[in-house]
């Protein structure tokens, strides 16, 4: 409907339209050129809640949601390191130390440091799960994270939606299952420094809000902690060996 929001910076938002009716939302305000701090609350909603926060690029620019990406381009900094490694906020339990977008069409997409270069684009929102007894605790976007196009050493894009960013000394291997208009996938990774248990910011939880029966996930070949992974990381030196 016709109405005007006052957003705040750095939460996320979904808009939908009214019936079938087309219009243009427009976006009025300064460009953000400070850090920015958004409060993630353990449990949302009533009752027992879920640790599902949705948050959003605040800047007018691309930030790098993975290592892979702060290295690919300009910036300095990630989503996943500071939040993740530097102050962990992140992951309610194993596995949910990871950024997750919507693909766009049909599914949820589990980015991790195992994951191919991925940008978040301006105004872009993601879900990410509070970390165990972490409530009120702040998701900072950082100034540093920020990288231009030009800036980046890759003119290929990945905002979790389409393209994709190969480096080397890396090997993926994807399985996809697909059925009627379900398309989901499961994505492996070998690479340098990789364990056969869980690899915190590496190995990647399904979404715990995708409601689907269709799945397809691994588990970790050692210490499973019954844990559905979308994203996982193995030794790159063991590839050949592995079951």
């Amino acid at each position: 409907t016709s109405s005007s929001v006052s957003f705040t910076n750095g939460k996320g938002y979904a808009v939908a339209i009214d019936g079938d009716n087309n219009g243009n939302v427009g976006f009025v305000g300064g460009i953000q050129t400070s850090t920015v701090n958004i409060a993630l609350v353990e449990k949302v909603g009533v009752g027992t809640g879920n640790q599902w926060n949705l948050v959003s690029n605040p800047f007018s620019t691309y930030i790098a949601i993975n290592d892979n990406a702060k290295n690919a381009s300009s910036a300095t900094g990630s989503v996943l390191y500071k939040n993740a490694v530097g102050t962990d906020v992140l992951g309610y339990v194993s596995g949910e130390d990871s950024v997750f977008l919507w693909n766009g069409t049909n599914g949820w997409h589990t980015i991790t440091n195992s994951s191919a270069a991925t940008f978040a684009a301006p105004g872009q929102a993601f879900f990410v799960s509070a970390a165990d007894g972490s409530d009120n605790s702040n998701f900072v976007f950082y100034e540093s994270m920020q990288t231009t196009i030009n800036g980046m050493n890759t003119t290929q894009l990945d905002d979790g939606i389409s393209g994709d960013i190969m480096s080397e000394d890396r090997a993926e291997l994807f399985i996809n299952l697909t059925q009627s208009e379900s398309n989901y996938n499961t994505e492996i990774y070998f690479l340098e420094n990789m364990s056969d248990g869980m690899d915190a910011t590496y190995d990647g939880a399904i979404f715990g809000l995708d409601n689907s029966e269709l799945k397809i996930y691994t588990r970790t070949i050692q210490e499973d902690q019954g844990i559905n992974l979308a994203v996982q990381a193995l030794n790159f030196t063991e590839m050949w060996d592995k079951i």
